[in-house]
């Protein structure tokens, strides 16, 4: 959008060489509730950082998109409907 990025590497003379590299699969999923993704991902050392709906969390190689490690925390389905619901 517009986030500045003093890289050069991409520019108006070779954007047109860009493509889709991979996809990560994400359920966004628990029960019957769906949600979308929660953050903007984190690159480090060649690792993607993301996380997900209900908390869940990922790391993945960001050359090849492989997962490296994911963290799904026992969370159930209601919660979200029992919380919304407090006074």
């Amino acid at each position: 959008a517009q986030h500045y990025s003093p890289l050069a590497q991409i520019n108006t003379s070779n954007i047109e060489q860009l493509g889709f590299a991979w996809e990560y699969p994400v359920d966004p999923r628990r029960g019957r509730a769906r949600h979308g993704m929660q953050a903007t991902p984190q690159v480090l050392d060649g690792v993607m950082y993301t996380s997900g709906p209900w908390a869940r969390v990922f790391a993945v190689d960001a050359k090849t998109g492989k997962e490296i490690w994911r963290y799904d925390p026992p969370i159930t389905p209601g919660w979200g409907r029992r919380w919304l619901r407090s006074p």
